[in-house]
């Protein structure tokens, strides 16, 4: 597990999950399955995911755009998008996720300080 792209979902959502479960003493071994995630590229596989033909059915891509978007948001709490080498890939999967318009207004509507309306605030600067 871990040495393929394919993986990467898993890995992530595994350290995310540690994190929300049992906060940031948690992610000690966790956090490596995080690191060779986003290694393995998982936001541009997020981001394929997006562009996928089956998200022409609205509640299927209702329910992926905010799964995505909630996933992002708490990978930006607990990695830094710079010192982890992902602002390009982080900068084009906010560009797809903000292209469809529920998560385009749960993007404005979070705090201005915090997760994903943080990191696209930093870009339109």
């Amino acid at each position: 597990l871990g040495s393929s792209g394919q993986d990467s979902p898993a890995l992530l959502t595994w350290t995310l999950s540690c994190y929300l479960a049992r906060g940031a003493q948690a992610l000690g071994k966790s956090t490596k399955m995080g690191e060779v995630a986003v290694a393995n590229r998982v936001l541009k596989h997020m981001e394929n995911i997006l562009a996928s033909d089956f998200m022409h059915h609205n509640v299927v891509a209702d329910v992926i755009h905010m799964q995505i978007f909630s996933v992002v948001s708490v990978l930006l709490t607990v990695f830094d998008p710079v010192s982890m080498g992902m602002e390009a890939d982080l900068g084009s999967l906010a560009v797809s996720l903000l292209k469809h318009e529920p998560a385009s207004q749960q993007l404005w509507g979070q705090e201005p300080d915090a997760g994903l309306r943080l990191f696209v605030s930093d870009l339109l600067q």
